[in-house]
């Protein structure tokens, strides 16, 4: 007896020093291999309370947090698949974020990127604000029209006035639901909308587009209305109609976006994590995949930020609205001079050329507000009509995405086992809370000393130092930074004695983790659907069907018929004598040509 207990004493001796010698960190399958190997062997004991938690089974074993540096290793060394976890669960989040839809901006684009990875609340919380805005526009073209063209029953009593509006509201739910019953089922628009709502529906869509391209010109919270008024000054209704048609046709179709090829990206990205957990479709992983799964969850607050940029879209440059608007007003008005007029004393140099406010104009675009995810003054013209949303709606709909990903992230990793927290959990909540405080120095950074460029400066600096170290932690955890037995234990918040470290990960994989992914897509896709319904008639705006296009089309054209028969050619004059050129006024007058994207050379008298 006393030579076989010497004997099992002296392999249970040989077998640690291996173990503990030929490995540096966590190698899960060998490790467990041999623990199990040993266990089968009789060589170590599922009842000893140093090397075992009392949790233990022979199939699940346990180990101490001593037990585990003893026979795993005391340090940490990346997983031997990292190529296979960056590929399957972070390369094509990341990727996704390329399709992020903004207004090209030259070298500056990629800034904006980095704003979204390093302040994301305030990025979809920018894109919800522009969508309000252009719902504001709609519904100032909805109010227009019910001003000039009243119901026949209304008065000026209260609640007739509310009836009025009730049925105005029933007609147009009315209209919609048709529409789609009659596509659907016959493929084409029934005979449910009168003239009366044909009519309705083409001025509300012409003039909200309208405003909405000249709230794209000016800078956040001025109201188009205003400049509206400026620009059509002197102008008959035929001629303001005809303004109005030409540049809200051509603004739409200036329009562009990626959102089917988005929705293709999005729908591969599903694709690849069901191939992830379904092991016929990607194989099986090597290394406990727990905590690569949380990382890659707390990352798709991407998907509805990217998807909800292409559904806005954006013009082919910074010069396209501009352009657009310019080139149909009538000779010698001049827009930039009209947006200069509007800014206020202290942001306006009376002795400023134009060449320089043009160059000053163009500049300040990515700081005024054009760009749909920075928009930095957070404001939204006041239309007082009914249906505007306010701002707080917005700032809720703004953080589900981060909420969602990061509460279904940080629940994933406390559920590896052993549960509780631990390394990774602590990363991920760190990073949270910068992306909420990013947000809070964002707006709160903003003042009368410190604004515009200076302002959009500093914040993708803050941006980048917040997003760079961010993704480098994501991207090492991945990878096994926090590969040790003392991460895995959950040493940090149960102690020493309390610690253990399970080596089966099987129930959890085929169960828990799929479970809570899927959770966490569908409500990233729920938060999505949310600002789509709410925002509708901001994201409709500027989305004109070919149908429609095309009979703007028509309605411009002139109407095509016989040709007259020319007239006789009346006897030549002499020409008169030409008239000496006037002379140029430098001092008061000075003319400059100012060169638009679109190709238009415009001579523009700035006084």
């Amino acid at each position: 007896m006393v030579r076989h207990g010497r004997c099992r004493y002296l392999t249970t001796a040989v077998l640690t020093a291996a173990l503990s010698t030929a490995t540096v960190a966590l190698p899960w399958d060998s490790c467990k291999a041999d623990i199990t190997w040993a266990l089968g062997n009789h060589t170590v004991s599922l009842h000893d309370s140093n090397i075992f938690h009392p949790t233990s089974t022979t199939e699940s074993p346990v180990l101490t947090l001593g037990a585990c540096e003893t026979y795993c290793g005391k340090g940490s060394t990346w997983y031997p698949d990292i190529g296979p976890i960056l590929n399957i669960w972070l390369i094509p989040v990341l990727i996704l974020v390329s399709q992020m839809d903004v207004t090209p901006l030259g070298k500056r684009t990629y800034r904006v990127v980095v704003h979204l990875l390093g302040d994301p609340i305030d990025s979809i919380y920018c894109l919800l604000l522009k969508l309000e805005a252009w719902s504001q526009c709609r519904r100032i073209a909805e109010s227009e029209w019910n001003r000039t063209h009243p119901m026949p029953n209304d008065a000026n009593v209260r609640p007739e006035v509310w009836m009025g509006r009730v049925r105005r509201r029933r007609r147009g739910w009315q209209m919609h639901v048709w529409y789609l019953i009659s596509k659907i089922s016959y493929g084409k628009i029934g005979h449910s909308m009168t003239d009366e709502d044909h009519k309705r529906s083409e001025f509300v869509r012409v003039y909200g587009t309208v405003l909405g391209g000249i709230e794209e010109v000016t800078n956040e919270g001025t109201d188009p209305r205003h400049i509206y008024t400026m620009l059509s000054e002197g102008m008959s209704e035929c001629d303001q109609e005809r303004f109005r048609t030409r540049v809200a046709h051509e603004l739409a179709n200036s329009r562009t976006d990626a959102i089917f090829r988005t929705s293709l990206a999005v729908s591969l990205y599903f694709y690849q994590v069901a191939c992830a957990f379904v092991t016929r479709l990607g194989g099986s992983a090597t290394s406990p995949p727990g905590g690569r799964i949380g990382i890659s969850m707390f990352l798709t607050y991407i998907l509805p930020a990217v998807l909800l940029s292409n559904l806005v879209g954006s013009f082919p440059s910074i010069y396209t609205c501009f352009g657009i608007i310019q080139k149909h007003l009538p000779e010698g008005r001049d827009l930039l001079t009209l947006l200069h007029s509007t800014e206020s004393h202290d942001d306006r140099d009376e002795a400023e050329s134009y060449d320089d406010i043009a160059k000053r104009y163009f500049e300040s675009r990515p700081w005024s507000g054009a760009i749909y995810t920075f928009r930095p003054k957070k404001a939204i013209f006041n239309s007082r009509l009914s249906g505007d949303h306010p701002r707080w709606v917005l700032f809720l709909l703004a953080i589900c995405p981060i909420v969602v990903s990061t509460v279904i992230a940080l629940a994933i990793i406390w559920h590896l086992p052993p549960s509780g927290v631990n390394c990774r959990w602590f990363v991920l909540f760190v990073i949270s809370v910068a992306y909420f405080g990013s947000t809070l120095i964002t707006w709160r950074s903003r003042s009368k000393h410190l604004s515009g460029r200076w302002h959009w400066r500093l914040t993708i600096i803050k941006d980048f130092l917040i997003a760079a170290p961010s993704l480098i932690l994501l991207f090492a955890s991945s990878g096994g930074l926090f590969n040790s037995c003392l991460c895995w234990s959950g040493r940090l918040t149960r102690g020493r004695k309390e610690a253990k470290v399970a080596l089966t990960f099987e129930p959890n994989i085929r169960k828990l983790y799929p479970a809570l992914y899927a959770s966490c897509l569908v409500l990233q896709m729920c938060a999505f659907v949310c600002m789509v319904l709410v925002e509708w008639k901001g994201l409709t705006l500027m989305r004109w069907s070919p149908k429609r296009r095309s009979n703007i089309i028509a309605e411009l054209s002139p109407s095509v018929g016989p040709a007259p028969a020319p007239a006789p050619a009346p006897a030549p004059a002499p020409a008169p004598a030409p008239a000496p050129a006037p002379a140029a006024d430098s001092k008061n007058s000075p003319t400059v040509e100012v060169v638009l994207a679109t190709g238009l050379r415009k001579r523009a008298t700035y006084n």
